[in-house]
């Protein structure tokens, strides 16, 4: 969870393998032979938006000073990324306590639905979340009763994405 590739057996129960990351992990191929669901991904890859992706996470209190997480969130308009800097601020604010929040607690940000908690990690506050890209940069996506904030970062594996297609930059 903390690198945002989960070793759990996650359900899948909507959503598309582009929303998952399966693209920036190479599971999904756009020159393969057919496959089920092939053509909504095709044309999402080539003509579409990506408005939601899995993120992880740390959850804080609300009222919690924490520090912001370094780029790529937001992006820079260069593309350009320590790749390290994201996994060395969560190193630096993890915490071993269980997570206050459970798989499918729902996320607002300005009142608005930004997602959900898809994977919970174990004894520390990591999550995964289902993001819609949308929200990032408002810097307070919270859990729908109020009382803890998600804080997303992007693993140090992740390219940059242009937050306003869900795609890579330089596509």
């Amino acid at each position: 969870i903390f690198n945002q590739v989960r070793s759990i057996r996650l359900e899948w129960r909507d959503g598309i393998p582009l929303e998952y990351n399966l693209d920036l992990l190479h599971g999904v191929s756009m020159t393969k032979g057919c496959y089920v669901g092939q053509e909504l991904i095709s044309r999402t890859h080539y003509k579409g938006n990506i408005r939601k992706r899995t993120l992880p996470c740390l959850v804080v209190p609300v009222a919690a000073e924490v520090d912001m997480p370094p780029p790529p969130f937001p992006f820079g308009s260069s593309g350009s990324l320590d790749a390290s800097a994201g996994l060395a601020w969560a190193t630096q604010h993890l915490t071993a306590v269980a997570p206050p929040v459970e798989v499918d607690t729902k996320l607002m940000a300005h009142d608005a639905a930004a997602g959900k908690i898809v994977a919970v990690a174990t004894g520390v506050n990591a999550v995964v979340a289902m993001v819609r890209l949308e929200h990032l940069n408002c810097g307070n996506i919270v859990t729908d009763d109020g009382r803890f904030r998600l804080l997303p970062y992007a693993p140090a594996w992740w390219p940059a994405l242009n937050l306003n297609t869900g795609k890579l930059l330089s596509s």
